[in-house]
């Protein structure tokens, strides 16, 4: 059920001091997180180094659908160029790191921010459109950078990507085994669900979600909905940063195909699994596309048509496949 625009707009305004379904829903994301933690040690636990590869692809998944979550399950903005800031990331690490020479830890920062400034570049030049037309064009623009990725040979390599990244280093030994490489990746991403956790009860947050509302209420009550668009376009780029770190310092090389539109597709179907702005679905969902991809690697085909189905999907069920299952409460220290 959709939260009252009016009263979200009254929390921005600073009209009202609580917003008690902000509060419940932080402190439940909070108790949540030893859960999480429980059940994400399990591949640690596991002999199989192939287990562990499969829940290091689930985290990196889980931080790319948790900056999905920022921009779509937050701010409304339907964007199908995920995985292009995704490549974004990686290759920022792979440059980095093979033509110049800095550390893997170092560029995660640089990661970071390369990709947030192209995910605000993206927010910028898609601020006019929306619903339909902004998937559209973000499509292009997703495109677009993977053009640049293939054609840009002399620093990006091509269509044969960019190989030997060296892999992380901690005390002195190479990450190289799966378990360790999930650990980094779990621990990833924690960080990452703390950090949406602040913003969604944060003035951002509420603003955001007050555009997802109703964006021209939100704009006559003065909420300046293209800066926020932008910013939230900025934060799901910058998780995105993280998620190409993850990836390029674990597989130590990138190449175009690992980054195109499908894996969009996929990230866009990991929210809607879980239900528009539900943290932990989000990240379940992410674990169930990254097991069903292990299942399906043998059946190329199978994989293909799943791709269809996604898209279907998209089309029938923006606001997600799972509703909610309460209701809003109601605002308390209105003054």
């Amino acid at each position: 059920m959709r939260s009252d625009p009016p009263r979200r707009l009254a929390v921005i305004d600073g009209r009202t001091r609580g917003l008690r379904t902000v509060l419940s829903s932080r402190r439940l994301t909070i108790a949540r997180l030893p859960l999480l933690l429980l059940v994400a040690s399990l591949p640690l636990l596991a002999s199989s180094e192939h287990i562990a590869s499969v829940g290091r692809t689930a985290a990196t998944y889980g931080v790319l659908a948790l900056g999905y979550t920022v921009v779509f399950g937050f701010c409304g903005q339907f964007t199908m160029a995920h995985a292009a800031l995704y490549g974004v990331g990686a290759y920022t690490v792979a440059i980095l790191t093979t033509t110049v020479g800095v550390d893997p830890w170092v560029t995660l920062p640089v990661a970071v921010t390369v990709a947030a400034a192209a995910g605000a570049l993206i927010g910028l030049c898609a601020l006019r459109v929306r619903g339909d037309l902004l998937a559209v064009v973000t499509l292009a623009l997703g495109q677009l950078v993977e053009l640049v990725l293939l054609d840009w040979t002399s620093a990006t390599g091509g269509n044969g990507g960019i190989s030997s990244v060296p892999p992380l280093q901690f005390a002195g030994t190479a990450l190289i085994d799966e378990r360790g490489l999930y650990t980094v990746a779990l621990v990833a991403l924690v960080v990452c669900v703390l950090l949406v956790d602040r913003l969604r009860g944060s003035r951002a947050g509420l603003a955001m979600e007050a555009i997802r509302d109703d964006a021209l209420l939100a704009g006559s009550a003065g909420v300046r909905t293209g800066a926020y668009k932008v910013l939230a376009f900025t934060i799901s780029g910058a998780f995105a940063g993280v998620a190409g770190w993850l990836e390029a310092t674990a597989i130590g090389a990138v190449s175009p195909p690992t980054f195109d539109v499908v894996l969009s597709v996929l990230i866009a179907v990991m929210v809607l699994l879980a239900g528009v702005g539900r943290v932990y679905a989000v990240i379940a969902a992410a674990a169930f596309i990254a097991v069903l991809q292990d299942v399906l690697s043998g059946w190329p085909t199978v994989e293909t048509a799943s791709v269809g189905v996604a898209i279907v999907l998209i089309v029938l069920y923006r606001n997600g496949l799972l509703r909610r299952r309460w209701t809003p409460a109601t605002l308390v220290g209105t003054t």
